[in-house]
């Protein structure tokens, strides 16, 4: 009775129609939804999720396996939804309190229905969860946010299951959100309180099958000092590494920014390489020259060659839900000749480690790295041209008349 009753409400909720959009059509697997009858002949574009019959009172359409068909009913265009079983409630609660939402549906991810969109606020998502507590109907979240965002909502969950006594739980941003743990309590206990706030939990020994091989992606750049407030970088007095956040500038792809800028000559890429390694081990970046010191001894003299520049050493490291964390050591030395002995430039030299825990193929940014000081200007040193990459720093109006800087973009991602 009560099921009759469900299904008759959505199907005179499916016939509503918001500013001519006609609503999908949403069954369970296994059951049937009597829809009017029609003239023409009914086209279904995946007949393994829907399967429709004619009877004496109309169509009826029958769900055979989760998943979405687009159906034609009388050269009228509807997207039907199979569901699995036992979440039609689900989805009508949702598909209601998603209208208090600016950007917030109720769709599929893989065979369980969640929320998708885009959360703006961390209101937005406190809100959902209350209305899940409220209301006693869970739904997992599918949610995209910004990476600011992310991190609030990470603790916030992080706290949620220290004040209730759950095991700590690794949170990924995916569709749907998941978290892992290796707890030895009951897998069905666990998975049912995660779902009330949101969560699809997947026990850590239920391993991905990540590829262990890894690419790191590294854009040397010479930038002006006008984009970098565009971008929200605070521009350092010294070195410094930090996660670039893309969403500030309104840009959601890393490689459109980099297009658009050169474009319009803002940003100069200097090089580009891509670094291949194994998860844990070390790849490295040296972009410099080297410059000869001569060691003279009673019978023999001899010749070796120092290097300078920027020398990065970048070990990302993936975990088993497919996480990526990043070590960067960078060492800058430069020239100074202003105290040179015996034409011999002095060498400053440091190094900076850095660490950094990724929300998916974050973007980090090094700044800061080499300052245009007068004393070790390129003039005087005439071979300073001549050196790959940062010769052509050197060699910029722009960057001798302290316009521009040097920074280094650097963005692991999973080998496909």
């Amino acid at each position: 009775m009560i099921k009759t009753l469900l299904m008759t409400i959505l199907l005179l909720f499916q016939n509503v129609s918001y500013a001519g959009l006609i609503e999908p059509i949403v069954i369970e697997v296994g059951d049937s939804l009597k829809l009017p009858s029609v003239k023409e002949k009914i086209w279904i574009e995946n007949p393994k999720v829907v399967q429709a019959a004619s009877t004496s009172g109309g169509i009826q359409l029958k769900g055979l396996a989760v998943g979405s068909s687009k159906v034609r009913l009388d050269k009228r265009n509807q997207l039907a939804i199979v569901l699995p079983a036992g979440q039609i409630q689900s989805y009508l609660d949702w598909k209601k309190f998603s209208y208090q939402f600016a950007d917030v549906t109720v769709n599929q991810c893989d065979e369980i229905i969640c929320l998708k969109g885009k959360l703006s606020t961390f209101k937005e998502f406190q809100k959902i969860i209350l209305l899940m507590k409220e209301n006693n109907s869970f739904v997992y979240l599918g949610l995209e946010a910004s990476a600011s965002l992310k991190i609030e909502i990470e603790k916030w969950y992080q706290d949620y299951f220290r004040e209730n006594g759950l095991s700590p739980h690794k949170v990924v941003f995916s569709y749907p959100w998941k978290s892992y743990s290796n707890s030895t309590e009951s897998f069905n206990k666990i998975k049912s309180r995660m779902e009330k706030i949101g969560l699809y939990h997947i026990e850590d020994k239920q391993k991905l099958d990540i590829s262990d091989n890894l690419r790191v992606e590294i854009k040397v750049v010479e930038i002006k000092k006008s984009l970098v407030r565009t971008l929200g970088i605070k521009w350092p007095d010294s070195y410094s590494a930090s996660i670039l956040n893309l969403k500030s500038a309104g840009i959601n792809e890393f490689d459109l920014l980099l297009n658009a800028s050169e474009r319009s000559g803002d940003m100069n890429v200097l090089a580009s390489p891509n670094l291949m390694c194994k998860s844990g081990k070390e790849a490295t970046f040296f972009a410099g020259g080297e410059f000869p010191i001569k060691a003279v001894g009673e019978r023999f003299s001899s010749v070796s060659w120092k290097q300078y520049g920027i020398n990065l050493k970048i070990k990302p490291q993936i975990d088993s839900i497919g996480q990526i964390s990043l070590e960067i050591e960078s060492e800058i030395s430069s020239l100074d000749t202003s105290q040179a002995i015996d034409g011999i430039p002095a060498l400053h030299s440091h190094k900076v480690s850095s660490h950094f825990d990724l929300l998916k193929s974050q973007t980090i940014v090094l700044s800061g790295l080499i300052k245009n000081e007068s004393g070790s200007s390129s003039q005087g040193l005439p071979y300073l041209s001549q050196i790959p990459i940062l010769g052509h720093l050197f060699s910029s109006k722009d960057y001798l008349e302290n316009k521009t800087e040097l920074v280094i973009f650097v963005t692991p991602k999973l080998s496909e």
